[in-house]
């Protein structure tokens, strides 16, 4: 199945630099003529209201605007109702009606096209060649977390693409909009620098770093691993490269009193008891890093390494069961606590990701 699905009904496109006029599709021009939430099949649509037409109408009469519909239709070919020629078919009806052109784009997976990501925009300009004036574009939609919006997808895709927004009530009712706008989950806004850290690889030295998957704690340990200028490095482990090895072969190192670094998730206190019970039984010296990346700020960086660099996808049911499961580690059961605040670089902070 393709990733992205476009319809470009403009015959030319031969202005230097356009302005964007971007719209949602569902629930910001079109509603379900049945009153369900989601379209019985591809007849099931009307003009979300009477001022849609006129205003679209208006908007293109100017040739330096190019109006593009940008959607989210994950649920395009995995429905026996949505096939991807019953929705194509439905996008012509919607031109035929609208009497205007228009280029509709539409992400059909969960990937980098898929809104507030800004996939569907870089293809217009990367592979489309289509230039835009930022100061004067705007994008609408009716995902803005108010109160009653289930999500923010829209006002953080115009908020990555730098551009004005506006809910439809506000553009195509000119009503004034009195409901706050709240947005969710990671919110770019990550002030915390890189903590400094001075552990020497010392025998009979455990260290032990858990957190958040994707918080940075793999990152942090691969550290541990360097020799310092005596040529000494801790001993990596985790259950991830070792599995069902993974006792055995830290037993047979702690043996040897070589120093030793654990990551994992390790988010109760039951479950860093085995951990416990192996530094005293040989007489370790044990120092506690707890990664402090929030639940959200993982949730992103968890994104970003499987959007940008093809790591696999930690599903969102893992980050609610380990802040389900959190316990702050206990100071009387180790020698050293403390608390790490991984470094975000600027291009992982830039972009709303979910």
């Amino acid at each position: 199945m393709p990733e992205l699905l476009i319809k470009n009904y403009y015959l030319s496109l031969d202005q230097p630099r356009y302005y964007l006029a971007g719209f949602d599709l569902d629930y910001t021009l079109i509603k379900t003529k049945s009153g369900n939430v989601f379209p019985k099949n591809k007849n099931d649509w009307e003009l979300l209201n009477d001022q849609i037409k006129p205003k679209l109408t208006e908007l293109s009469k100017n040739n330096k605007i190019i109006i593009v519909i940008f959607s989210n239709q994950k649920g395009i070919g995995c429905d026996k109702n949505v096939s991807i020629e019953d929705f194509t078919d439905k996008i012509d009806q919607i031109h035929k009606t609208l009497e205007i052109n228009f280029i509709f784009m539409g992400a059909l997976q969960d990937d980098i096209y898929r809104k507030p990501r800004i996939g569907m925009y870089k293809h217009l300009t990367n592979v489309l060649k289509i230039k835009f004036n930022k100061a004067n574009s705007f994008y609408v939609g009716d995902m803005a977390g108010r109160p009653s919006d289930k999500f923010d997808t829209d006002i953080k895709f115009a908020s990555n693409l730098g551009i004005k927004f506006f809910v439809p009530e506000q553009y195509f009712l000119e009503e004034t909009n009195t409901q706050l706008f709240k947005l969710s989950g990671y919110l770019l806004n990550n002030s915390s620098s890189n903590t400094k850290l001075n552990i020497k690889p010392e025998s009979n030295h455990m260290v032990i770093i858990s957190g958040y998957p994707g918080s940075g704690k793999s990152h942090l340990a691969n550290k541990f691993t360097k020799p310092d200028s005596t040529g000494k490095s801790f001993e990596l482990f985790s259950r991830d490269n070792f599995g069902t090895k993974f006792h055995k072969k830290l037993e047979d190192a702690l043996a040897n009193n070589k120093p030793v670094v654990i990551e994992g998730l390790y988010p109760s206190n039951a479950s860093r008891q085995e951990l416990k019970n192996l530094a005293d039984k040989y007489k370790y010296n044990c120092t506690y890093i707890l990664v402090k990346t929030t639940y959200e700020l993982a949730y992103h960086l968890n994104l970003y390494r499987h959007l940008y660099n093809n790591n696999n996808r930690v599903p969102e049911i893992v980050y609610m069961k380990y802040r389900k499961d959190f316990e702050h580690p206990q100071e009387s059961d180790w020698d050293t606590v403390l608390e790490y605040h991984p470094h975000i670089s600027k291009k992982i902070n830039k972009y709303f990701l979910y």
